[in-house]
Order: C-alpha cells, then structure tokens, then sequence
C-alpha cells in the first residue's frame, strides 16, 4: 500500500510523463502547502531533483516568499534540501539579507542563531568566498550591531580568505557607530591602505563619517587632507564629524572653507551647520542661514526644517519655531517630536500637551521620544491625571518595556506629588539600571524623603548596581533637603574615597547647599576655597540663597559680586542679592540692585502657579484679578483667612520684600499666585479631594504657613511643589517639618509655634479627660516619658530633625504642672 497521499502521486505521476506545469499558475511547495505538510514538501523536493525537475526555476522564488513572510526556518530547510540547486548563491544572500532586517525589529536569540547557520552552511558548500554572499554577511552581522562573530568575518577578510569589493568594505564601516569600534576601525583602515581603496571617493568619505562616529576627528581630517579629489560628501562628512562631535566652531570653519573652494552646499551641509550653531547657541548666525536657506528653495527640504526648528527651539524662540512648523506643508513625526520635545526643554509645558493633543487628533502615532517629552510637560505642571493618561497611552502602545520611559514614569509620578506611586512603578521594572535607580533617588529627594534615599542607595550597592555621578547628586541632594549633614558628607567623600569617582561641580553645588541650608555658610565658603576647579554660578548662587535665608548681609555681598561676575545677564541673581538687602531693611542698596536690573533689560519673573482640575489645567499670576471667577477666589479666600485666623494665623509680612505700608504688604500676600490656586480649587472640588499646585519660585513663609492651617480647616490634603521641592500639608502640618526655611521654625515663629502648642494642649485635655472617665489620678494615666512618645506620635508626625524641640519641652512642663496640681 502507498504510503503517499493522492496529490503526491498526482506531482510523480505528471513528474514521470514530463507534463508541464505552469509556474505562474502553481509552485510544488504552494501545493503541498495546501496540504500542511512540510513532511510532503520535503519529500516531493527530494523527488523533484531525482527526477532533475524544473523546481530548479520555483526555488529562489519560494525562498524569497518565505523570507518575506519571515518563515525563516522554512526556508533554511528548503536550502538544506536543495545544497547543490544552481540558485543557492542567490538564495543564501536572499536569506542573509532578511536575518539582517530582523534587527529593526527586536532581534531575539534563535533568530541571531538562524544567520549563524546560514554562515555555516555558506561555509560548507564553499560560498562564503563568493562577493555575493560575502557581502549579505557583513551586512547582516553589521546590523545586528551586537555578534562578536563580526569582528571574526572581518578578520578573516583582512587575511585575505575571503574575497571583498567596495560594497563589502562600505558594509564593514558601517559597523562602527562607537568609541569601542576604534581598534577595530583602525585594522579595517589598514586594511584599505594595504589594497587600494583609500582612492575611492566612497569609501574615504564613508572612512571619514566612521572615524566621526568613533569619536576621532584627528584620523577623520586626516583621511580628509589626503583625498585627492574632494566633492560636497567630502566636506559634509568632516563638517557633520565636527557638529557632532561637540567642536561646532571647527565645524563653521570647514564650512567657510567649503564654500571658498566653489562648492555649493546642499541640505546635509546646512542641517550639519545648523547642528553647529545650536550647540553654540548662536542664534544670529542661525538666522542668517535661515536667510540662504530662503534663497536657495531649501526651506522645504525636511531635515533642513527640522534643523532650523531645533534651533530656534534651544535658543528660547519658541514663537519663531512654532511659525516655522505651522509652515510646513509636511509634518514628520520627527518635526513634531522637535516642537513638543522644545515646548517642555523651554518649560512651556502648557503648549507641549496642547500640541500633542493636536498631533494624536491628527493620527500621528506618538514615539518614545513623544512620550517621554509628555511626561517631562506633565512633571513641570504636576498634571497628575494627564500624567495618568499618557502613562496608559504608554502602556496600551506597548512602550513599558523601554527602559527611559520607565524612568520618565518614575520622574513624572515623583513630580506629581506620588511618590508612593513612582515606587510601584520602579518595584515592577523587571531591569533595572542605573537610570532607573537614580530616578528613584532623585524622586525621594525632591520630596525630602532623605532616610528613604538613602536606604534605596544602599539597596542599589547590595543588588550589585554601581553608582555612578549622577547617583551622588540625588543622594546629596535628599540630604540637603532633609538636613541630614553628617550623612551626606559621609557619602561625598565616599563617592571620591571608595567609588573613585571625582566630584564635578554639581555635587559641590548640593554640598555647599547642605551646609548652607544647615547654617554652617563659614563651612560652605572654606569648602568652595578648597575646591580644585573654580567654582561656577550654581555654586554661588547656593551660598548665596543661605546668606539670604540667615541673613548673612556681609558674606551675601562678596559671594554676590562672585555670582554677577558669572552670570551678570541673570534676572534670578539680581533677585536673591536685592532680597538679601530687603530681608535687612537696607532699602537704598534694593534701589540700587533694581537699577541695575532695569540697566541690563532684565525683569524678574512673576510668581506663578498651576492647578490640575478635571482635564483642564488652570494658571494664577500674581495680584491677576482678570479672571472671570477673580471675584469668586477673592470670596473664597477671605472666608479661609477668617478660619485660620482664629487658630493662629496672621500674615508675615516680613515675606513681602517691598518698601511699602504694612496694609498694601497684606493686599500683596493676599495675591500670591498660590494662595490663588489654593482658592480656585477649594472653590471648584468637593471635600476630601486632594489639591495639587506647582509653583515656579520658591513658596513663601506666610503662604506656606497659611497652607499648613487651610489643609487643617478645610480638611484637605495640599500638596505644593515649588522650584525647590515639595511640600505635602495635613492636618495642619508640613512634610519638610519646616526645614525649608530655618528662620521660621516653631521655636522662631510665635504663630507657628502657638498652633503646636494648642495641639500638644489638646492632648493635655484629652489625657485629663482619661483620667477623670477611670476616676484615676493623671499621674496613674501618664508618665513623662509615654507623654513625649505621644506628643512625637501626634504632634510631630513628620519632624525627625528636631526643629520642635522648644515646643515639645514647653509642653513636658505644663504636663508635670498638670501632675502636680
């Protein structure tokens, strides 16, 4: 009995008598697919060849179906069965070719194995010193980017066992995208020198863009000077090396002297040249490119675009770049991607989110790049519920697995005010690096949260992640935020001790600030003398902010002069050194500052805060009384303020630096942008519903002790975030434990300090009130010491720094007064 089904029979009965089959009506392999059974196919193959079949004609055909379709290990079998077919040259490089395009897909193991076997079988048959074939293998193992079995290919080209042409040498270059490949490059450079290619304009110019690529711009205009003949690719490669390799002045060089040899740029060299003048930030020289662009028709080439729109974007002309894209008849996703991404970079995150509404209702499908700038506008605006959507867009799009959005989700929940949120969100990352570490880190820090960072950073070290710098400005940063000196000078001289990492100025920046937050500026200032570069702005402009808040008007003068010597164009450094004077009542020298300030066109910005209501997200200025509801707030507010002025609170006007009567200092208290915030959503949300604000200056004494007060009366958590840190209010208490501004701790504000005291009172009572329900004595009730673990438990619940010492020891007396009665 046969054991072959009734098609078989039917292909080698009509195989035996020569009947001709059509192949553009049927392929054997389509027919036995019919049947499902690659059993069948194999078999009706081997039968083909015994009975020499014209499946000589179908086979490079199917292989290239198959490698289409991605059935690669169909059609890998199909070259197994079919080794000596007079197309298997063809078909292995058709095959190659696809094992290389799997790459932009997301290469996986077996598939990286798959390319291997072809290699191997090339080998076998003798094919691999065929061009052809030689040539689909540097391709596929230069786009997998990852196989050491590349550096093997390319050693045994360069001893000569396989043959190479110039498509297999541009191949080979292009696989060096790095500074690891130098050593590599240099060989295949040799190479090339050994056989005669350095002649060839392609390959020198493709020499050059390699050594660019690889971080050497001495060997690129090496190569470069010793091209006989140099055409625009020529200059370009050596220009675009520059731009990108962060010497933008050489690249502007090479440009003049590319137009001075006759040569006429083209889109490559202007967008190269754009790249040069935005990492300048020259912005004059950008728009007179602009003006060539203009004259020579290239504005509509869209790199060149997209150039001219990342400049104007990094030099803060945002309105000029938003021009420029409402121009484009063409809109990529990469021109989106340049405007939402410069919206954010600018802090116009209010213009980023509506533009990526416009973009996703004009069904232009987001990247990673989109994402993560969404969630850098959300971060600026503390925009919790957009932040939300963006975060399921994310996850419906199937972009967790990238490991910058899961540090950008970490960056925009801890932002937002949920840091509990921004740690389920970094428990549930399956790889963790770095990055995702520091994110966390830093998340911890802005909160204030120091004893957490630190205990995340030593869990890092103990699951075996190094740290690298950026770690260390977290941790630093958490502890100057936390007041936790000693530890955070612990973990400074670890960094340089036992990391063996030398600290940049951004970590004496926190230490200075640490110090000064602390009260130890004598200590901050001998720090910055013994640094071993010179101090830059940020450093001063910390020690400055401390001298500020102590008011240390001697030492604010000298560091002051330092920091206008460094950034004499800055609104904010005028701003801390006529504060400095005003916190002094020295009225003559703020003239003065403010003088100056009005002398160099410069303005200081206007507090301003942000509220997230609904799907909307609402903006207060300072003093605006032009809303539609300002009528409303302002009702709002005066019924808050008489609430919390029966528990203690009266307006620190010292907050108001202005030299104005005391009345017209309470007006502009009255107006503070967040005070208008907390208004708005006191007025517009039901109780419990928690009040998020961001704030683009530093919250003021009096607004945040009015903030403590309102979250007790009106029973609502408030969280703040200002350009410092954030602060979460409840139950009339703070989570910076009044830290922030050590001049106002309880023990130095009376008001403050009376709203502690009427707690601790309260609970006086409620223990009196115990002792007369068990008819007991109050000495039987409560020690002295179980009276202080209560008051820390109840009163404090957020302090560990000590800041309430005064309080708490005022209290312990009127409890042993109340014993002893």
């Amino acid at each position: 009995m046969s054991l072959l089904s009734p098609s078989h029979t039917f292909l080698r009965h009509h195989v035996h008598r020569n009947t001709s089959i059509s192949s553009s009506r049927l392929s054997l392999r389509s027919f036995c697919n019919a049947k499902s059974s690659l059993s069948l196919s194999t078999k009706t193959h081997q039968q083909c060849l015994t009975n020499n079949s014209t499946y000589q004609l179908h086979f490079l055909p199917d292989i290239t179906s198959l490698c289409e379709s991605n059935d690669l290990t169909k059609a890998y079998l199909l070259l197994q069965e079919n080794p000596y077919n007079a197309q298997i040259k063809e078909a292995i490089g058709v095959l190659l070719q696809a094992c290389g395009r799997l790459k932009n897909i997301e290469i996986a193991e077996g598939d990286a194995e798959m390319g291997r076997l072809v290699h191997g079988l090339a080998i076998k048959l003798g094919l691999n010193q065929e061009i052809m074939v030689n040539n689909a293998l540097v391709d596929m193992y230069s786009k997998w980017d990852k196989c050491g079995s590349f550096d093997h290919l390319r050693k045994m080209q360069m001893e000569e066992e396989m043959k190479a042409n110039k498509v297999t040498v541009l191949n080979a270059l292009t696989i060096c995208l790095g500074k690891s490949e130098f050593p590599s490059l240099k060989e295949l450079h040799g190479y090339l020198l050994r056989h005669g290619f350095q002649n060839d304009e392609l390959v020198a110019n493709a020499l050059v863009a390699a050594y660019a690529k690889c971080g050497s711009m001495t060997s690129a205009e090496y190569v470069f000077d010793g091209m006989r003949s140099r055409t625009v690719s020529s200059w370009n490669a050596v220009i675009g090396g520059h731009a990108q390799n962060g010497d933008p002045s050489k690249a502007l060089d090479f440009f003049h002297q590319m137009t001075c040899s006759g040569l006429e740029p083209d889109w490559f060299s202007i967008s190269s040249l754009l790249l040069a003048c935005t990492h300048l930030k020259s912005l004059q020289y950008g728009k007179e490119i602009h003006g060539f662009v203009l004259r020579n028709g290239l504005e509509k080439d869209l790199f060149v675009a997209i150039s001219l729109l990342s400049l104007y974007m990094y030099c803060e002309k945002s309105f000029s770049a938003r021009v420029l894209f409402d121009g484009m008849e063409y809109k990529s996703l990469v021109s989106w991607n340049a405007m939402i991404t410069g919206y954010s970079q600018n802090r116009l995150p209010i213009d980023a989110l509506t533009l990526f509404r416009q973009m996703v209702s004009n069904g232009i499908q987001p990247s990673e790049i989109t994402i993560m700038s969404v969630f850098g506008a959300c971060s600026q605006l503390s925009a919790l519920r957009l932040g939300k959507e963006t975060h399921c867009y994310a996850l419906k799009a199937s972009l967790m697995d990238d490991v910058f959005i899961g540090c950008s989700i970490i960056d925009m929940y801890a932002k937002c005010g949920c840091i509990e949120r921004s740690r389920w969100i970094f428990d549930k990352l399956t790889n963790k690096d770095v990055a995702s570490w520091n994110a966390m880190i830093v998340g911890y820090g802005i909160h204030g949260y120091g004893k957490e960072a630190i205990e995340l950073f030593e869990k890092m070290q103990e699951q075996g992640q190094w740290p690298d710098g950026f770690t260390f400005v977290g941790i630093l940063m958490a502890c100057s935020h936390a007041g936790l000196v000693e530890d955070g000078l612990k973990y400074f001289n670890q960094m340089q001790n036992f990391h063996g990492l030398k600290p940049k100025l951004e970590h004496y920046s926190c230490v200075v600030d640490m110090l000064g937050r602390a009260g130890q500026l004598d200590d901050a200032l001998r720090l910055i003398d013994e640094m071993p570069e010179e101090p830059d702005a940020g450093v001063w402009n910390s020690l400055l902010s401390s001298c500020r808040t102590y008011g240390a008007l001697d030492m604010g003068e000298k560091v002051a002069k330092k920091l206008l010597e460094l950034e004499p164009k800055k609104a904010e450094n005028y701003v801390l050194l006529s504060n400095l004077f005003a916190g002094s009542a020295k009225w003559d020298d703020v003239r003065k500052v403010r003088q100056s300030m009005k002398e160099n066109g410069l303005q200081k910005d206007a507090g301003r805060s942000w509220i997230e209501l609904g799907v909307n997200v609402y903006s207060f200025v300072a003093g605006d009384d032009t809303l539609p509801e300002s009528e409303d707030i302002r009702e709002m507010w005066r019924e808050i303020e008489e609430k919390i002025s029966e528990i203690g609170y009266k307006p620190l006007t010292d907050s108001v630096l202005h030299e104005v009567e005391e009345e017209e200092k309470i007006n502009l208290l009255r107006g503070h942008s967040e005070k208008l915030a907390i208004s708005f959503g006191l007025l517009k949300t039901t109780k419990g519903v928690t009040l998020r604000v961001c704030k683009n200056l530093r919250i003021c004494v009096d607004c945040h002790n009015a903030a403590k007060l309102i979250s007790k009366v009106a029973d609502r958590k408030i969280v703040v975030r200002d350009n410092k840190r954030f602060h979460h209010f409840r139950d009339g208490f703070c989570s910076c434990g009044d830290f922030w501004n050590v001049r106002y701790h309880p023990e130095a504000d009376p008001y403050a300090r009376l709203f502690y005291l009427s707690y601790g009172i309260g609970i006086l009572q409620a223990i009196h009130n115990e002792s007369r329900s068990l008819k007991k004595s109050l000495k039987d009730v409560v020690t002295e010491n179980e009276f202080e673990k209560r008051l820390l438990a109840d009163v404090i619940p957020f302090s560990d720094i000590g800041a309430l010492e005064n309080v708490k020891d005022t209290l312990k007396e009127l409890l042993i007064t109340f014993l002893y009665i």
